[in-house]
């Protein structure tokens, strides 16, 4: 009897001590947020004593590193928890608890949103004199959605043969994974059949001469904004011509002009010729003299295989009756279509007399090819009441490298600076003038610039780099990034998991211009090296030099907060010179911190031998301009030859190098 009392004492004891127990007693429900927003994550507790703390860990970071610790009770200890907004004084972390009798609630806040921050988040309870595995623990999810962001493996245009096939691939990268959807421009059915076709593959196949035009894909979801990007499918075929009109109507004998049109359809571009019956049936090429205008004209409601032809019959007689064809060709075949042009009474059409605004008639195409040291005349004729006056320029703003000789622009030994769009305009003061544009491209031999040619940052922190640089030539040159090792060899670098290598779109960029980048992830010591970036087409090869340096700090966007710490709060001046040796070559850098306006301008790199006060052996000059601009652009940036020109956003750290060259 002594026995079992005293056993039911115990097991009230045990009863007591357990529910007096600190614990976590709700499940920590996942959290989903988009990029930006605010996430937020609750741990209800029970019993919280004097001897047990409870603390906010983050498990996954996103190096697979240790867990961070965040929170103790209602207090952020992590010491990274930096101020994401000035004015209201915001910090990335914060920790907000609420007590309703026994429970409190503990809920980390989490501010700006990034990719970084999805994960696992642990709430544990630490109890004095209890082991880790002991204490109580639970997780909480928290997911970052992304907007979707396509990666295209393949090209924008394709050059295709009728009957043929093409498989069309379009990758995208977003959380949650986007749904990739195909569609026409033109918002017609697909050769696959409806209007839209779900998934990231789209196959054409038996193509046809109407399957031609523009396929959109779209990655989509349901985080804004949605991405696109476009593929112009192109078909070889025979030319095909329809009549703008069938027939054309105009009065005899009193100076009136009729104007006969087609459009004309073809891949390749097909050459054209109007022909006209004679009164005994036989067909005559007409040429382009005081009697017939012949010209081109453009429209953006053409497809881009189809071309507007006019011909224009001037001062029409009864002898100009009768039937005009407009005909077609290329290797594909031949295409034709008829225009009856008839009498009537009164003045038909635009060209009656009154004040016409003008109307340009160019028989040029809108894009040339040329070779180095080759020549092009460009004619642009227009017609109007009264005749306009006609007007060569750049589109860039630049002067003329030639003279112009009324509607005629001649282009003499053409060079790369020459490149570029030519604008034919027309005015006669009737409202609206008249523009033709003409794009010039050169082939010309590869040649690379680098955005920055120093990038610094910090190793062993899981850092990333980020090289870029500028590829310009034509025909579209291949480009390849390599690599200086130690013993001065260079390797090519494959884009697997070490590297990123992509290419960019920039609207600041020229026809011929490509932009690349290469993401040297988590830098190590090894990393600290020259890398080339290197262009290639069959007019030869081009390359330049990024290096890549070791600095005490993170650089760049990259970097894992929100904002850069200012030099007063790392406890870094205003000011540092950093010494740089590659093999014979000794680098000295100027580091200045925290740019602002008042840093733009001349800084001076003096070499003077030791022991000499008096003596200069050398002096280069580094000019600082504090804009957005991506790179030097105009007739007055500095040499390349000097020391290194920087562009900076303000607020950010700028390296001026400066290599010791003089031997004393």
């Amino acid at each position: 009897m002594c026995t079992l009392s005293l056993l039911c004492l115990i097991g009230i004891l045990l009863i007591y001590v357990g529910a007096q127990r600190p614990d976590i007693v709700d499940e920590i429900l996942p959290e989903v947020k988009q990029k930006t927003q605010t996430g937020y994550l609750n741990c209800t507790v029970v019993n919280i004593g004097s001897e047990s703390v409870v603390q906010w860990s983050k498990v996954e970071t996103v190096n697979g590193g240790n867990p961070i610790l965040l929170s103790e009770d209602d207090k952020i200890v992590y010491q990274g928890n930096t101020v994401i907004n000035e004015e209201s004084g915001l910090r990335k972390y914060d920790m907000e608890s609420r007590i309703n009798g026994r429970r409190v609630t503990y809920m980390l806040v989490i501010r700006y949103l990034t990719e970084e921050d999805a994960g696992d988040y642990l709430c544990t309870i630490r109890i004095q004199g209890v082991q880790w595995p002991e204490w109580p623990k639970k997780i909480g999810k928290l997911t970052v959605q992304t907007a979707p962001q396509i990666q295209p493996s393949i090209n924008s245009i394709y050059e295709k043969e009728i009957g043929s096939s093409l498989q069309l691939t379009c990758e995208s990268h977003g959380n949650p994974h986007p749904n990739i959807t195909w569609k026409r421009e033109d918002g017609q059915e697909l050769p696959t059949g409806g209007f839209q076709s779900r998934g990231a593959t789209l196959n054409l196949t038996d193509i046809q001469r109407n399957d031609r035009g523009n396929y959109i894909c779209v990655a989509d979801n349901n985080v804004k904004p949605p991405d696109s990007f476009k593929v112009e499918v192109i078909v070889f075929f025979q030319p095909s011509c329809r009549p703008v009109q069938s027939a054309v109507g105009q009065a005899k004998n009193r100076r009136f002009n009729a104007k006969l049109e087609c459009i004309v359809a073809g891949y390749p571009q097909p050459s054209m010729k109007w022909m006209k019956e004679t009164e005994n049936g036989k067909l005559i090429e007409i040429d382009d003299d005081d009697k017939y205008d012949t010209t081109k004209q453009f429209s953006s409601q053409l497809q881009n295989d189809e071309f507007w032809y006019t011909l224009l019959v001037k001062n029409v007689q009864a002898t100009d009756y009768t039937n005009y064809y407009c005909v077609g060709t290329n290797k594909y075949g031949d295409g034709e279509t008829t225009i009856s042009l008839f009498e009537t009474r009164q003045c038909q059409g635009l060209l009656c007399p009154y004040l016409t605004a003008p109307q340009i008639q160019p028989n040029i195409n809108s894009i040339y090819e040329k070779e180095i040291g080759s020549s092009l005349q460009l004619t642009c004729e227009a017609h109007g009441n009264p005749y306009p006056n006609i007007t060569w320029k750049r589109e860039n703003g630049e002067e003329l490298s030639t003279g112009v000789f009324q509607s005629r622009l001649n282009l003499t030994d053409i060079q790369r600076h020459d490149r570029g769009n030519y604008i034919c305009e027309a005015d006669n003061n009737v409202e609206p003038p008249d523009t033709f544009k003409v794009e010039l491209i050169v082939f010309l031999k590869p040649s690379c610039r680098p955005v920055q040619s120093m990038i610094g940052q910090a190793k062993n922190r899981t850092f990333n780099a980020t090289l870029e640089c500028i590829v310009a030539g034509y025909p579209q040159p291949s480009a390849k990034w390599m690599k200086e090792s130690e013993n001065g060899t260079l390797t090519e670098i494959d884009d697997y998991d070490k590297y990123d290598i992509n290419k960019q779109f920039s609207s600041l960029l020229q026809n011929d211009e490509f932009w690349y980048t290469l993401l040297v992830k988590y830098v190590q010591a090894t990393d600290y090296t020259n890398y080339y970036c290197v262009g290639t087409n069959k007019y030869g090869e081009g390359k330049t030099t990024i290096v890549l340096f070791e600095t005490m700090e993170c650089q760049g966007f990259n970097c894992p907060y929100l904002e850069m710490l200012s030099s007063e709060k790392v406890g870094l001046g205003k000011y540092d010179v950093q010494t740089l040796t590659n093999e014979n070559k000794t680098s000295f850098m100027l580091v200045i911190r925290n740019i602002s306006e008042v840093d733009a301008g001349e800084y001076y790199c003096t070499l003077t031998p030791e022991g000499q006060t008096s003596y200069i052996c050398d002096q280069n000059t580094g000019i600082l301009y504090v804009n957005e601009t991506l790179y030097c652009q105009g007739t007055n940036c500095p040499s390349s030859s000097g020391p290194q020109m920087e562009h900076f956003m303000a607020f950010l750290t700028l390296f001026l190098l400066c290599l010791k060259h003089c031997i004393t």
